[in-house]
């Protein structure tokens, strides 16, 4: 019945756009998804038709998302819509999504309203999708014989991610996390150790990246977490998929 439904839908787009030169779908193109936070996001559109002889102009365009495709395809989504009564030079525009839930893959598309002769026709853009985590990355500063292995668990222990450094320093590439209360470890040869004063967790925020860090002050070993601010559009994560460790004793 699905499929039935998906063909009659894009069956009535093209017959309704039949008027143009070309399928509507072609005019107008959705931008990457950029500035995450943590429950929004933002997109938006480029208009790409440009009409003849003042044959038709916007009326309507904006941005529609959603938890699931189908509802992006059928227009059953939330929606951000700026109005514009005219078609002038404003080909680009840019929209928010709110009120978005973390560890959530969202798919968006951009959509513009043409009016013609009277008509109105709707032009949609092509489907992008995003996921909202959080980075973390892990950074060594000496050879210490202690902290071999960092990771980070759940607050209820479960095992999220961790990074195998041996005896050398180094820095490992960001992993991508589900967002909250997080508790980061180090195992020194014999024992996993939580490293954090009790509760021992920190909160690792939607949209935002982190570096957890063993270093010292030059008399004590130090182990801490920085904030390395948000998401850009270039920061490019491992997913989060730690193989569990054989023999794992218990972490202290």
């Amino acid at each position: 019945m699905r499929k039935i439904s998906l063909y009659f839908t894009l069956m009535m787009v093209c017959i309704s756009c039949s008027k143009f030169d070309t399928c509507v779908s072609g005019k107008i193109e959705t931008l990457e998804i950029f500035d995450i936070t943590e429950s929004s996001a933002m997109s938006g559109g480029k208009i790409t038709f440009k009409p003849r002889y003042n044959e038709a102009y916007v009326v309507d365009k904006g941005i529609i998302w959603s938890e699931r495709e189908d509802d992006i395809i059928q227009g059953i989504s939330g929606r951000c819509k700026i109005n514009d009564a005219s078609y002038s030079s404003k080909n680009y525009f840019e929209c928010e999504m709110t009120d978005l839930k973390p560890m959530t893959t969202y798919y968006v598309r951009a959509f513009v309203v043409f009016l013609k002769n009277g008509e109105e026709i709707t032009a949609y853009g092509d489907i992008r999708s995003f996921y909202l985590p959080a980075q973390v990355r892990f950074r060594k500063e000496k050879n210490y014989d202690h902290c071999l292995v960092m990771g980070i668990d759940s607050e209820n222990d479960k095992e999220l991610i961790y990074h195998d450094f041996g005896r050398a320093s180094g820095i490992s590439p960001y992993y991508e996390i589900p967002a909250g209360n997080h508790k980061p470890w180090y195992f020194d040869g014999e024992k996993y150790w939580y490293c954090l004063k009790p509760p021992s967790t920190y909160n690792f925020v939607v949209g935002r990246k982190y570096t957890v860090v063993c270093s010292d002050d030059g008399q004590y070993w130090t182990f801490y977490v920085t904030d390395d601010g948000l998401i850009s559009k270039s920061d490019i994560a491992v997913k989060s998929s730690a193989p569990s460790k054989n023999n794992k004793s218990a972490k202290y």
